[in-house]
């Protein structure tokens, strides 16, 4: 097999697995304020982008408890979803082919004597977009903006998948830039 033969086997089975590890992460691992998950992939011409980040990073709160949150909640899924979140070489030519944002907090519910509940799980936010870049060897770096746009994010652990190998690294507020 050829390496971007192999590059792209590991991409599909990155981002196949995200899903699940995010799945597993929410019930198992410690919900650390401050500290999103940033992972990328770069398979020909398409950037693949997905960020986990903690609800109080993104929004100040942790559970939606009122009508004000909830809409506080879709104002920054919409912030998210925006291209803009990231700042890409000009000379690499990408655009945005798809984005798609969301939470996972549980939902809240009355019991039989009108009683609400909170399970007392975390609100998470979730953003998958997918660029295609037209020049992608000028696709050398990607830059966080979610630090000034977001005043609670301190620091994104970023796992990449490039042609050349996988890397990681971590993004922090005063370090925003990730070279590959």
């Amino acid at each position: 097999m050829n390496q971007r033969t192999i590059c792209r086997s590991l991409a599909v089975i990155f981002f196949m697995s995200t899903p699940v590890m995010a799945e597993t992460s929410r019930h198992h691992a410690a919900h650390v304020h401050g500290a999103g998950q940033l992972n990328l992939a770069v398979e020909g011409k398409l950037l693949h982008i997905e960020m986990t980040i903690p609800g109080h990073d993104i929004v100040g709160f942790e559970s939606i408890t009122s009508p004000e949150r909830e809409q506080q909640v879709d104002q920054a899924i919409e912030r998210l979803q925006q291209a803009s979140m990231w700042h890409l070489p000009t000379s690499a030519q990408c655009t945005l082919l798809s984005t798609k944002a969301g939470h996972s907090a549980e939902s809240h519910h009355d019991d039989d004597h009108g009683h609400h509940h909170d399970h007392g799980s975390h609100l998470d936010f979730t953003v998958s977009q997918v660029f295609e870049c037209n020049n992608p060897k000028a696709l050398t770096e990607i830059e966080a903006r979610l630090f000034e746009r977001f005043a609670n994010s301190e620091s994104l652990k970023v796992q990449a998948l490039t042609d050349k190998g996988q890397m990681s690294a971590t993004l922090k507020r005063g370090k925003p830039v990730f070279r590959f």
